[in-house]
């Protein structure tokens, strides 16, 4: 007993003193919204039916009477009952006998998602002002009065746990039902841990029991000594046969009751062993010898041996309070000390806008992590939320409008990718393309079938004649030195001497003017096309077709 009391002490004493206050504040602010606004009124009847504000939901489709007389009966013996625990009760806390008190409403509204988020959205449509998105310290106020001051402020600060000043509803929203959530968390880990600590009780009262019976047979049974020795051995085999179990009932003792990782409830990222990457799960269950977690993935559940865990790094979200995520990403190597600067100003203006400094903290940070090569940049941003990633699709949220305002950001700047948006022609890409008619590329086409047949050596001028021979070629210069429709079209030229110099260089890619004596040859780099078009050779563009010179 001693062990149980100091157990749950330390470790959710914590999480028990938070939701105490966070009930209380939730009393206090449904006894202001139900002086505002009656329960049941027109504006919130939905709300009231969903929150159980006498725990008798009423339907009010067709066809439902049986429904909605139960309903009736139901108020009226809620307020007899009521009205019974108000006699015999005389203290100033709320009753058991009190099922409309504004403790009762809220504690029964808290069991389920659905009934909390009601329960938040009444609070803040009742105490909001008219015209207002946001509720502020001034409403709280407004709406406790001015003797209740320390009051108010609690209140507010207790779900403005942001410190942004104002509250919008979703935040309301999300504020009371972790509340449900944390205090449904609670009371099943109190429960697991209860069957943990009896477990563990009833192994103890079993090995005191042996031990006893065992001293008492020694001592008081005279036969018993004659066969000592034998029981000795027997002792000595049996520690051997339990050894192993023995020792793993004491290691899940030790990581639960000692170690304490996890509660149930909590968001916690597990070292897989055989992957070497985290697996990201939520505790369910934990007993004295296992732990049933749910996994974030596929929803599947899983479930571990705590001698197993014992050995495996754990990191657990839910206890880490805001965490700071780190975006890597790779630029180009001109990327200035000017273009890094108005990066960290723009996105310290977008993580600081009104609409965004609810999600992250004004701090942002962009720092060089590295250079690749001489050829690249590896900038690293480092980013702080205002909340932990224990809530799974929040996070996914605000890390996605983040990503798409970095992505906004830096195409704006511009900041360029590896190797840089330079268009083509100029001195970082040179290209020159040609375009030439299907007639020519045809024909072209035909020689450059006919060598590839010669490479292999399957082409015999006695029994081909003069396919893709010499009328071929024949045709094709016939087709060079008369006007044809062919258009040629540059998209870029070298602007610069040193991209003139590189195309020199290049002469395997430079083919002479053709002739019939010297007619053009296209080397193994070209590939056989079965449409017109530039072929790419290496990292320069040219055409089949040449009239002059080209690359």
């Amino acid at each position: 007993m001693v062990l149980r009391i100091h157990y749950q002490k330390r470790s959710l004493v914590a999480n028990i003193s938070q939701s105490k206050e966070k009930v209380w504040a939730l009393s206090i602010l449904y006894d202001a919204s139900r002086a505002l606004q009656l329960p049941f009124c027109p504006s919130l009847k939905a709300q009231d039916a969903v929150v159980g504000a006498s725990n008798h939901p009423v339907d009010e489709g067709v066809g439902h009477a049986p429904a909605r007389t139960m309903h009736r009966i139901g108020r009226l013996v809620d307020r007899l009952i009521g009205a019974y625990g108000a006699m015999i009760s005389r203290a100033s806390k709320p009753h058991w006998f009190q099922p409309n008190s504004s403790h009762a409403v809220v504690i029964k509204a808290l069991e389920s998602q659905a009934s909390s988020e009601a329960l938040a959205r009444r609070l803040w449509a009742s105490l909001v002002r008219e015209g207002q998105n946001t509720l502020v310290l001034d409403d709280f106020l407004r709406t406790f009065g001015s003797d209740r001051g320390k009051d108010a402020d609690r209140c507010f600060r207790t779900f403005d746990e942001n410190r942004n000043g104002d509250l919008l509803q979703d935040e309301m929203v999300m504020a009371v039902a972790e509340v449900g959530r944390m205090r449904r968390a609670n009371i099943q880990g109190l429960d697991d841990m209860d069957y943990a600590m009896r477990s563990f009780d009833y192994m103890l009262q079993t090995v005191v029991a042996l031990v006893v019976m065992l001293w008492v047979v020694i001592e008081y049974a005279p036969i018993a000594k004659n066969v000592i020795d034998v029981f000795q051995y027997a002792v000595v085999g049996v520690s051997f046969a339990m050894g192993r179990t023995v020792h793993e009932f004491v290691a899940c003792s030790m990581y639960i009751f000692l170690k304490h990782p996890y509660d149930v409830g909590d968001r916690v990222e597990l070292w897989n062993l055989h992957t070497n990457s985290l697996i990201p799960l939520v505790v369910q269950r934990v007993s004295l010898l296992y732990t049933v977690f749910k996994r974030v993935d596929n929803y599947k559940l899983f479930q571990s041996s705590n001698f197993v865990l014992n050995a495996l790094s754990l990191e657990n979200i839910s206890r880490s309070g805001a965490n700071k995520e780190q975006i890597s990403f790779v630029v180009d190597f001109d990327t200035t000390f000017k273009d890094l600067s108005q990066l960290r100003d723009e996105l310290q203006a977008f993580v600081s806008h009104p609409e965004n400094r609810r999600d992250y903290n004004p701090d942002i940070t962009v720092d060089i992590a590295g250079i690749h090569e001489m050829a690249s940049l590896e900038l690293r941003v480092e980013l702080q939320y205002k909340t932990n990633w224990s809530n799974g699709p929040l996070r996914i949220a605000r890390r996605a409008k983040f990503m798409c305002a970095l992505v906004a950001i830096a195409r704006r700047i511009p900041i360029a990718r590896p190797g840089g948006y330079f268009p083509a022609g100029t001195e970082k890409n040179p290209q020159y393309v040609v375009q030439v008619s299907e007639t020519q590329a045809g024909i072209q086409r035909g020689v450059i079938d006919r060598e590839l047949r010669e490479m292999r050596g399957d082409f015999s001028p006695e029994t081909d004649g003069n396919e893709g021979g010499k009328k071929e070629e024949e045709a094709w210069w016939e087709a060079e030195t008369q006007p044809s429709e062919r258009s040629t079209t540059t998209i870029g030229a070298p602007d610069s001497e040193e991209a003139a110099a590189m195309l020199s260089m290049m002469g395997n890619l430079i083919l002479p003017a053709p002739s019939l004596e010297n007619p053009p040859r296209i080397g193994m780099t070209l590939q056989r096309r079965k449409k017109s078009g530039p072929v790419s050779l290496g990292g320069m563009s040219t055409s089949i077709n040449t009239e002059t010179t080209s690359a």
